[in-house]
């Protein structure tokens, strides 16, 4: 009786200790994955800026033109 409620501890606590692996490790990619998002959001932007200062450039040297 005594080893079946030692084995059923043990067997909880490797259960619970592989269900906090897997739960840390989906914490991580998640902020692997919102990381790689807001980096996107940035370079989208950057280019976009990019983008309108060199039509600005050109609209300005036309109408120098």
């Amino acid at each position: 009786m005594v080893e079946e409620m030692r084995y059923k501890e043990l067997e909880a606590g490797a259960e619970r200790k592989v269900r906090n692996s897997q739960n840390e490790k989906l914490i991580d990619q998640c902020k692997l994955g919102s990381i790689k998002v807001k980096d996107e959001t940035v370079r989208a932007t950057n280019a976009r800026a990019s983008v309108m200062e060199k039509l600005e450039y050109d609209k300005g040297y036309t109408d120098r033109l």
